[in-house]
């Protein structure tokens, strides 16, 4: 039983030489590379992979590609009309004073006597300034107002507030506003004149119109990751070229050569350590059974088992350092030879 105890060693530990010679012949060469280096040699893929720098490029273009999802904010056509109402009650207010100057019904805030001939002081301009506090207005935009009669600014207030809501029924996004204010203006300007469009109407548009029509982020966002999800990985197969030698390494070259482990500074591979174990103990048991089955002998006499194991590890180390030179040097029948003798 000692006998045959120390020839199970002498096996386990030549199997233990093995495996570690198989680690060193399955792991893969290992470079020091960064991103912008020149490839010293033309680099293969050990395995298949996923090039994750480039699927995710192709996610991301995936997920610019889908249309937003718009909704409909139930609320903003309030808001703009209330805006609206707000930016004229403060044009009628300064309307009112201009009114009053040019009928003579209250002096001129510049002390002296005023008579309207077309245009108003600077004191007066100035003091109407000052009559509103949401709304600010050149010189002329002022001048316009103080010489508009209620009937015009009413019939202004009206076209814009329906120019408005034709423009908001038909649908505002967040992207086209300006689209939408241009729109507006157009329809304006057929009922009246250039300078109450463009000086009166239109800047109380810009400040109060905003969109009814919302992104849905929520929905979007779900769609997008759709899309992505559709799209295929990219795989390097295994032999593909993933670096050419002279070549300068990209960022994503790199990621892909560190899932491979080719890098130096890599963790142990794990999965290849397991594996080779696995494979040396399951050949350990194969080779035991056998010999107890068909040699039996061989196993009580630990000196052999000694031989066997130094022919089995230095094949083993010559079949290891000959191959790196040439494959054709690799002695592939020098264990049968040596066992025969």
């Amino acid at each position: 039983i000692r006998k045959s105890m120390a020839s199970m060693l002498i096996l386990s530990a030549c199997f233990a030489v093995l495996v570690l010679l198989m680690l060193l012949a399955l792991s893969p060469e290992r470079y020091s590379l960064e991103v912008g280096d020149i490839a010293p040699k033309t680099i293969t893929a050990t395995k298949d992979v996923i090039d994750e720098a480039t699927t995710e490029y192709k996610r991301q273009e995936a997920r610019q590609a889908v249309q937003p999802v718009y909704q409909e904010d139930e609320t903003a056509l309030d808001r703009v009309l209330e805006g609206l109402e707000t930016y004229f009650n403060d044009y009628e207010t300064i309307r009112a004073y201009g009114e009053k100057l040019r009928r003579g019904t209250i002096a001129s805030a510049s002390g002296e006597p005023f008579t309207y001939s077309g245009s108003f002081p600077r004191a007066d301009l100035d003091y109407a300034k000052t009559l509103v506090s949401a709304v600010d207005l050149s010189d002329w935009q002022l001048t316009i107002l103080m010489k508009l009669s209620q009937s015009e600014l009413s019939s202004t207030y009206t076209t814009t507030v329906n120019a408005v809501k034709k423009a908001m029924d038909a649908g505002i996004r967040q992207s086209a506003i300006e689209t939408a204010i241009s729109n507006i203006q157009r329809q304006i300007i057929q009922y009246i004149s250039s300078d109450l469009c463009w000086n009166i109407a239109v800047p109380a548009v810009r400040a109060c119109l905003e969109p009814n029509m919302v992104v849905n982020e929520e929905a979007t966002a779900a769609n997008q990751e759709a899309a992505a999800a559709e799209v295929e990985p990219v795989y390097y197969k295994n032999g593909q070229n993933i670096v050419i030698a002279g070549e300068r390494v990209t960022n994503a070259e790199i990621e892909v050569l560190d899932t491979l482990g080719l890098l130096e500074g890599n963790k142990f591979d794990k999965m290849l350590f397991l594996g080779a174990c696995m494979v040396g103990v399951l050949s350990l048991m194969a080779l035991y059974f056998y010999m107890l089955r068909f040699a039996p002998e061989v196993l009580r006499q630990p000196r052999i088992m000694l031989m066997l194991s130094v022919i089995f590890s230095a094949t083993a180390l010559i079949t290891y350092f000959s191959s790196k030179l040439n494959p054709y040097f690799v002695p592939i029948a020098v264990v049968p030879l040596l066992m025969t003798a």
